[in-house]
């Protein structure tokens, strides 16, 4: 790299990037563009400190902003506003509190650092999967959502689902077992993010090879692939069809129906009381015409919000309406953009099962339904869910 320096002009960032950021050259002329605006507006939302005598000028951090934008360019919200500062050291540093010598390290007081010869060697050296600026990157993307900085939605809320494909091989790593991923990932479920994204950028036909479902997954989360050398950003929806032919709900045999009668029959009951008073008190008695406007008004909310649900051709099919409203909203989620389902205990057999999917405009939404599960049922549909890369939660 030239010593002189760069202006950080879209010009200048750009002809800089072409030179000397291969990623970059894997996009086409758009998506280029936006690269440099979001690197060029990076680097002026940023502190970047020097230290040890480390001269950071416009090309030191254009460098390292290129590693968060190219691991952010499929996503809408991608400053990581909440890491506000970016300290680099010429080498490995010592941590002021542990002593540890590190090579980086993203901190939830808002900083990250880089060993910078540590972060150039992870893109001089293309295809060992070691990648500092990337790893640290990722840190502090996932970081920056669980801090309550505003983050992006997708990333967000696809982390579980993407937790969901990408455990078994977490767990093999974690256990010390053969896997195409390096032991440090098994530290926890963020480093393992962390190392799987440094193969999706730096090995991906052997990611998309080994493990194909967590290679969908992390091109889902991250909004881009990478495919024969060039990337495709903003194929999200492309990559979501391919995950749909995976898997599926259909081993629940025989076609199963989970639902309790709503509240609309405890609201019939009261209806029933409003005409005993209607027949005693008289038709325009305060009692009768109170009781009977109140109970109609309670059927018809608890008609129009219940919702019951089944497994039915290889989905999880919701249904609203149970009687005047019956069938006001047919809602059939394939595995693929069912994301996390939550079973709540209310007492005895009954529960209340909330949905969380991704709906056909590409919003999460949720759907609730109260059930009654027996022990068995509720133990076949988490296991069918869990197949399926659900993730699930009973309490």
């Amino acid at each position: 790299m030239a010593t002189t320096d760069i202006q950080l002009s879209s010009e200048e960032v750009f002809a800089f990037y072409e030179k000397y950021f291969k990623y970059f050259n894997t996009l086409s002329s758009p998506y280029k563009n936006l690269f440099v605006d979001r690197a060029i507006r990076f680097i002026q939302s940023k502190n970047f400190v020097g230290l040890k005598n480390t001269g950071v000028n416009n090309k030191v951090k254009a460098i390292i902003s290129a590693s968060a934008i190219q691991l952010t360019l499929g996503l809408e919200i991608w400053q990581m506003n909440y890491f506000h500062t970016i300290f680099v050291f010429p080498s490995d540093f010592k941590n002021a509190i542990t002593g540890l010598s590190l090579k980086g390290e993203t901190n939830l007081s808002g900083f990250v650092s880089f060993s910078f010869s540590s972060f150039i060697e992870g893109y001089r050296i293309s295809n060992d999967n070691l990648n500092l600026g990337l790893h640290e990157f990722t840190h502090a993307l996932r970081f920056n959502g669980v801090k309550g900085d505003k983050t992006d939605v997708f990333f967000d809320n696809y982390f579980e689902k993407w937790f969901c494909h990408a455990n078994d091989e977490y767990i093999k790593v974690k256990n010390g077992n053969k896997s195409i991923f390096r032991q440090y990932g098994g530290t926890n479920i963020n480093e393992f993010l962390s190392v799987v994204v440094e193969h999706f950028f730096e090995s991906p036909n052997k990611l998309k090879n080994s493990c194909p479902d967590l290679f969908l997954a992390t091109g889902i989360l991250l909004n881009q692939i990478n495919h024969a050398g060039v990337t495709y950003v903003g194929v999200r929806e492309v990559l979501l069809k391919r995950q749909s032919s995976g898997h599926s709900l259909s081993n629940l045999m025989p076609k199963q129906a989970f639902f309790r009668l709503p509240g609309v029959i405890s609201s019939y009951v009261l209806i029933l009381i409003s005409l005993i008073t209607f027949l005693r008190a008289g038709p325009l008695s305060f009692p009768a015409l109170f009781m009977l406007i109140l109970s109609l008004l309670l059927v018809l909310r608890n008609d129009f919000y219940y919702a019951r649900f089944k497994i039915e051709a290889n989905q999880v099919v919701i249904n609203y309406g149970y009687f005047l409203f019956k069938n006001r909203k047919i809602i059939s989620v394939f595995p693929n953009k069912l994301i996390k389902v939550n079973f709540n205990h209310i007492g005895g057999n009954d529960e209340t099962v909330s949905f969380e999917y991704l709906d056909a405009e590409g919003f999460f939404t949720e759907a609730e339904s109260h059930v009654n599960l027996n022990p068995n049922d509720k133990a076949l549909l988490i296991n069918e869910l869990k197949k399926s890369f659900v993730w699930v939660r009973s309490h």
